[in-house]
């Protein structure tokens, strides 16, 4: 069985040891210091947040807020600042600005619980109950040149789309697969723009391919 599948059990109700597949997923979460370099969990929540109520709350709990452009050149606001940083896009109507997704590193906090006590700061706990996950990115750092990697890289699935990404003659990086789940390979050292080789792997998620959609089973 697949980790983000259920069996006819669990569909009706009567439960079963495969649910076992979400301790698990809280295991990785809980020891990513250990097994990955980093791990992020993208949260949609359920309704909309006015910015205003986030500075509000920034102001009472005294957690710094600063707009910032990231990679993908959208403004987004960084919440907490620092290693525990947190991010939002900023989404605009006519009256106000508004967020309704949050991107969060849960390996940058010692255990779930100081990730979770994190994020209600910003948001209520009734509105992390009721987030829904969007994305998992999971990633291991290894002191390697990207060109050792490919070399030992082995694709089983020949069908798999395969993408590769280049900067002139040189290769930066490929990309294994599509939609909700893809495993990404490329050269961190090129991308921070700091000496000696360091190849970064980071597998994402979404959708089906999740072990589960709901922060309330993250417990």
């Amino acid at each position: 069985m697949e980790l983000a599948g259920t069996c006819r059990c669990c569909r009706t109700g009567i439960g079963c040891d495969c649910r076992s597949a979400l301790v698990q997923f809280l295991t990785i979460l809980q020891t990513t210091d250990q097994r990955v370099s980093t791990a992020k969990l993208t949260i949609e929540l359920d309704q909309p947040v006015s910015i205003e109520s986030l500075r509000i709350a920034a102001r009472r709990e005294e957690f710094s807020i600063n707009r910032t452009r990231l990679r993908d050149g959208k403004w987004y606001l960084e919440l907490l600042g620092g290693a525990h940083g947190f991010y939002t896009p900023i989404v605009q109507s006519q009256t106000q600005e508004f967020f309704w997704k949050l991107i969060t590193r849960p390996s940058a906090f010692g255990n779930f619980v100081e990730y979770q006590n994190a994020l209600h700061l910003i948001v209520s706990p009734a509105e992390v109950a009721t987030a829904r996950i969007q994305r998992l990115d999971l990633a291991v750092d290894y002191q390697a040149p990207l060109t050792e990697i490919l070399k030992s890289l082995d694709i089983p699935h020949k069908r798999s789309r395969v993408a590769f990404m280049d900067e002139g003659s040189t290769r930066t990086g490929i990309m294994v697969g599509k939609g909700n789940e893809k495993i990404i390979a490329y050269d961190k050292a090129k991308q921070k723009g700091i000496a000696g080789p360091l190849t970064r792997i980071e597998l994402q998620l979404r959708g089906k391919k999740l072990p589960t959609r709901k922060m309330t089973l993250l417990k």
